[in-house]
């Protein structure tokens, strides 16, 4: 059947009886009367959906204010009667005495009608009223003496108002209306709670019906974020505990809103065999799975399998490590590291991983690759590579990595092929892959055994550092020993590749909404240090700070803080102004043409001030401890978008007044920078710096290989710079080296 609406009208939301009553009303009043009313009583029937109650002196006050709108170029005046039409319609029922209502699905269809009509031309030039300007009106019109307000009292003025200012100043309605769920619980006042409880949940679906690409997103996240909660809340109050405990099985993001300790929010209480499945909803797993070996042809009872000694030591440490049960911990070594059981281990393990559990893969064999991209050497493969149906590739890894949907996927490869995205989906911000570089790396011996030196060195970093360090860390710190065991004119190149979400996640954490907190409040400025996942002093009073900002008068939940913190690091990030900071240090004045490069480039970005919109910051022969302001200042956080390294150095790395500058360093203070996209090394043999900074965070690096000439590097960061600001992108700049 035809809808008998105007085009555009939103039908989709509307019960078959609610569009015909709309419908009725259209025929009636529009074509019905068309040369009397043209569209006056349809246009008012719309204004009316604003308030979430009409009484007659609040729709007629409304009349007299928003009554005229154009046609064909002329103005028009709505017809008074148009205010009893509407009342005395299908539409509206009466709910008390002069106390009207419209059916909820359809107000909400005139709303939606009201805000997608507000942007059409047409009805622009028609001088159709918008939706917050008649939500002003209503707010001020029950903050002044009215008829209902001596009628039905000052609950029903708040009522109105609250609804009101939901369209204007939607996070004022949310505070308020969590201020009230709080004080009803405190007092035990069920009958408000659960009224309070719907009125969130059904104000925050509405703006999200009503939302389009202007709307703040992050107020329409707060709203659903704790609408989720909410529900699952008002399953309590229902006394449903089963029913509360179902919704957090479906939505596990849930439990970041309970606290265990009882010190802040509002206690809940669970009994029966609810409470039992509840402690197995809130139990975080890692899952852990150890596969490796060499293939059955190759294996010498004479010789050490290096690739099974690898597994048994990184077996050990994790055990000790994460203490995990039998049913958490896979091991596929030897005869068992076959591809169907490894494939079929995959797909077993993403079935029952939950959305909280982190699932740890590492892997130690023999790798070989064609045009299909790399392949692992399994107990069963043909060494020749002849046969391929034993041999595990990247991409089946790969395509088995897409179906978990749990916290975080890390895998380990101990193999000896490049760094490659192809093992686990980089688009996938849970996913991340750490590989050892077997190519420039050692073998050691542990007792009698011979094992790999990056997995040796990795297992022990992560049992001393993985619960209190991000993986970023952790990747560094073993980079740094990885190092100190190579021979000095060879450098180790591990690999990461994974998000910047990735990059600062603790690897292990039993709370790791606790790790973004402290994320956030050192995103913010309110937090110096690096995140551990621990509460502890320093923490707490950065979150008491932040509190103190925003006047928060109590304590809030955990989850409140990171929706508030959240928000502010949205407004941060949108308003500042990128840094490009230009860094030229030669202490010992062996540069002679330093002093010109700094000059040419001070002069180059003054000509181009006014095309750009950032800050150039230069820093003349700083130590480490500038370097670390300038990286760590809170006034600074996240805002260094390209970062310039020119002069003197010491294997590649740039010479400080009080020693190097290495990877480590600028790893260690990368955390406060999370926006850093460009790093230009204008230092001779500063290839490696360049490299293992894209493993940590930057997106492009450029660093020079061998020595160069101090006259010709001047030239060249000019010659970069130049081009860069004439908005060249890097494969245009070097179309020789980039990939």
């Amino acid at each position: 059947m035809v809808s008998q609406l105007p085009p555009n009208f939103p039908t989709e939301s509307l019960s078959s009886g609610d569009q015909s009553k709309i419908e009725w009303f259209f025929q009636r009043y529009v074509d019905g009367y068309f040369e009397e009313y043209r569209y006056g009583h349809f246009i008012m029937a719309a204004y009316a959906s604003v308030p979430a109650l009409l009484t007659p002196d609040l729709l007629y006050k409304t009349w007299q204010n928003f009554n005229g709108y154009r046609w064909a170029g002329a103005p028009v005046s709505i017809h008074r009667v148009a205010v009893s039409d509407i009342l005395l319609s299908p539409m509206c029922r009466e709910v008390g005495l002069e106390l009207y209502e419209m059916s909820s699905e359809i107000r909400l269809a005139f709303l939606k009608w009201l805000e997608q009509e507000g942007a059409n031309p047409i009805w622009k030039k028609r001088e159709l009223r918008s939706i917050a300007e008649i939500a002003a009106f209503v707010e001020e019109y029950h903050h002044l003496p009215n008829s209902a307000l001596y009628r039905w009292g000052p609950e029903f003025s708040e009522l109105q108002i609250l609804e009101a200012i939901s369209y204007t100043r939607p996070e004022q309605t949310a505070a308020i209306l969590l201020s009230r769920l709080q004080k009803a619980a405190e007092q035990q006042q069920e009958t408000e709670m659960m009224r309070t409880l719907d009125r969130f949940v059904k104000t925050g679906k509405r703006l999200r019906y009503l939302s389009n690409e202007d709307s703040d997103q992050s107020v329409l996240e707060f709203y659903d974020k704790h609408s989720h909660i909410l529900e699952a809340w008002s399953e309590l109050v229902q006394e449903n505990s089963e029913g509360f405990v179902e919704r957090l099985r479906k939505d596990k993001t849930l439990l970041s809103y309970l606290s265990k300790t009882g010190k802040e929010g509002i206690p809940v209480r669970i009994s029966g065999t609810a409470a039992e499945k509840f402690k197995q909803l809130t139990k975080k797993n890692t899952w852990l799975i150890v596969a490796g070996g060499t293939s059955r042809e190759k294996q010498n009872p004479d010789q050490q399998d290096i690739h099974l000694n690898n597994t048994t030591f990184v077996l050990e440490s994790l055990k000790k490590h994460f203490d995990p049960d039998e049913d958490h911990l896979i091991s596929l070594t030897d005869a068992n590291f076959i591809k169907h059981s490894v494939l079929q281990t995959l797909v077993s393990v993403a079935g029952k991983a939950d959305k909280n559990d982190d699932v740890i893969i590492y892997f130690s064999a023999e790798t070989k690759f064609n045009d299909d991209g790399d392949h692992l050497e399994c107990f069963d493969s043909d060494p020749a590579f002849g046969d391929m149906n034993g041999w595990l590739s990247a991409q089946q890894i790969c395509t088995m990595g897409k179906s978990f949907n749990c916290n975080s996927v890390t895998m380990v490869l101990q193999i000896d092929a490049e760094g490659s995205d192809r093992w686990l989906d980089p688009a996938n911000k849970t996913n991340l892959v750490i590989q050892s570089g077997v190519k420039n790396a050692r073998d050691v011996k542990i007792g009698d055994k011979v094992c790999s030196l990056f997995t040796k060195e990795l297992s022990i970093v992560l049992v001393s550092y993985g619960h209190i360090e991000n993986i970023r860390q952790v990747f560094l710190r073993t980079l740094e020993a990885v190092q100190k065991h190579t021979p000095a004119d060879v450098k180790a190149r591990p690999e990461m590749i994974g998000t910047k979400e990735g990059y600062r996640r603790i690897f292990k954490t039993d709370n790791p909404s606790m790790g973004y907190l402290q994320d956030l409040l050192r995103d913010t400025g309110f937090f110096q240090f690096h995140s551990n996942g621990k509460w502890d002093a320093a923490t707490a009073e950065a979150l008491t700070s932040f509190a103190r900002s925003k006047n928060f008068s109590k304590k809030e939940s955990r989850q409140f803080y990171i929706s508030e913190l959240e928000h502010l690091k949205k407004i941060k990030m949108e308003s500042a102004i990128p840094v490009w900071g230009f860094v030229f240090s030669d202490p010992e004045k062996k540069l002679p043409y330093m002093a010109e490069e700094q000059q040419s480039l001070r002069q180059l970005l003054e000509s181009r001030k006014e095309q750009y919109a950032f800050e150039p910051v230069f820093l003349e022969d700083p130590d480490k401890a500038k370097m670390d302001k300038f990286f760590m200042d809170s006034n600074n956080r996240n805002r260094i978008q390209l970062l310039y390294l020119a002069g003197f150095d010491l294997n590649g790395d740039l010479v400080l007044k009080d020693g190097a500058f290495t990877i480590q360093d600028f790893g260690r203070i990368i955390d406060y920078q999370d926006q850093l996209d460009m790093l230009v090394l204008n230092t001779c043999r500063s290839d490696y710096f360049a490299e293992m900074s894209t493993k940590i965070g930057v997106k492009y690096a450029f660093g020079v290989k061998g020595s160069i000439d101090d006259d010709l590097a001047m030239r060249s960061g000019i010659y970069i710079m130049q081009k860069l600001l004439d908005g060249q992108h890097l494969n245009e700049i070097f179309p020789q080296y980039y990939r």
